[in-house]
Parts: C-alpha cells; sequence; structure tokens
C-alpha cells in the first residue's frame, strides 16, 4: 500500500507510534526533489490478506496524507480502479466532471482507458 506527499519538505506521514507497529516502520522512498514522496505500509501477511482490512488502512493514511499534508492518493500514476473509492472521496464533484468532459472530448473511442471514473 502506498501514497504521496506533494509538499517540497514533506514531514514522514506515519511513525511507528502512529502505525501502532513496533517494529513494522513504514518505508518512505520516492523522487524527493518534486517532493514525490511514496510511503509503503509493509503489512504482516495476515493482514494483507484481508481486504477489508487493507481497504480501512489504506483511507485511514489517505485521509492523514491527502488532508493533512496536502499530499495525493495517486500522483503520477494516475486514478485506475484499485482507487476509484479514493477519487469519489477526494476529487470534488465539479472537478470530475470537467475530467468526464475531458476524457469525453480527447478520448471519445476510449482507446487510453475504459474504466468509468466518478
Amino acid at each position: 500500500m502506498s501514497a504521496t506527499a506533494r509538499t517540497p519538505s514533506a514531514p514522514p506521514v506515519a511513525s511507528p507510534h502512529t502505525y501502532g507497529r513496533p517494529g513494522h516502520r513504514p518505508i518512505e522512498l520516492g523522487h524527493y526533489g518534486d517532493g514525490g514522496i511514496h510511503l509503503i505500509l509493509p503489512l504482516p501477511e495476515r493482514v494483507a490478506a484481508d481486504r477489508a482490512t487493507v481497504d480501512a488502512l489504506r483511507l485511514f493514511v489517505y485521509d492523514i496524507v491527502v488532508r493533512e499534508h496536502g499530499g495525493t492518493f495517486s500522483a503520477e500514476h494516475g486514478v485506475g480502479p484499485k482507487n476509484q473509492d479514493a477519487y469519489l472521496r477526494y476529487v470534488p464533484q465539479q472537478v470530475r466532471t470537467v475530467a468526464q468532459l475531458l476524457k469525453k472530448q480527447f478520448d471519445p473511442h476510449d482507446v487510453l482507458g475504459s474504466v468509468s471514473l466518478g
């Protein structure tokens, strides 16, 4: 699971204390020059196998990254079907409407992808 903070000097968005798992430290990597810091949370196998828990944890992390640090849930990777719930949660309806209009205008035959967002 990962999220991206988009600030010039993004502070860590999680710590062993807030993550609550001693010995399971978040991994921060990315392209620091443009503020693109990816946060990876190694999960124990039993947790990673539980889809509902992973989805809840993903939204928890995204809330911190997006709302508290001005980051993004998808960064340069785009949205994709895995992040559709986050897209609906964090992207205002007006922005989604403009995105749909642009998609229809510039890709009327769904050559660039046919996933419906919004």
